[in-house]
């Protein structure tokens, strides 16, 4: 449940990130460290949710 939460928070914060930048008419390079994301196919669900964002140009997400 609470790994569920988790991953529903992050792309939230990351989009807020990336609104902000985009409303100062800059590029941005943002990099975040989730400690505890060992599994491959939770990285997997979280680089497609991610990458469905309009503002986002390239992602990798390293397990």
């Amino acid at each position: 449940m609470m790994k569920k939460n988790f991953l529903t928070l992050v792309p939230i914060i990351f989009v807020l990130v990336i609104f902000i930048r985009l409303a100062s008419g800059e590029a941005a390079k943002v990099q975040v460290k989730l400690d505890g994301l060992v599994c491959t196919f939770c990285a997997y669900n979280l680089e497609k949710k991610l990458k469905r964002i309009e503002a986002v140009e390239d992602l990798k997400i390293l397990v």
